[in-house]
């Protein structure tokens, strides 16, 4: 008996074609990890610098939460789309590289 394997091309793998919302969520948590990246650019950027403030800071607080739930989406949306057979062109080779050279986060290729 071959064993369970989490790749593509997996016999035990299931198909999405009866359920079409499976194709959509991993490109839905990229393109949110999108919008998340422009907003980490601009929490960092409106963030005054260290050496002129103590304390904590709320801009860099809300930039490491904003980070850590980057990193939790990109995780999610490669497992998805792996386990369900989801990965497209959009995901693999046109949005995520981007995203990930912006918010390096996540499980490697």
């Amino acid at each position: 008996m071959r064993a369970k394997s989490g790749r593509l091309g997996s016999p035990y793998a299931r198909p999405v074609a009866d359920q079409p919302w499976k194709r959509q969520v991993p490109n839905a948590l990229t393109l949110a990890r999108l919008g998340m990246a422009a907003a980490l650019v601009t929490l960092l950027a409106l963030a005054p610098p260290l050496s002129k403030t103590s304390g904590i800071q709320p801009a860099l607080l809300a930039a490491v939460v904003l980070f850590v739930v980057a990193a939790i989406t990109d995780a999610a949306d490669g497992y998805l789309a792996r386990k369900w057979q989801a990965v497209s062109l959009f995901g693999r080779i046109m949005v995520t590289p981007w995203i990930r050279s912006g918010v390096p986060a996540g499980e490697p290729e």
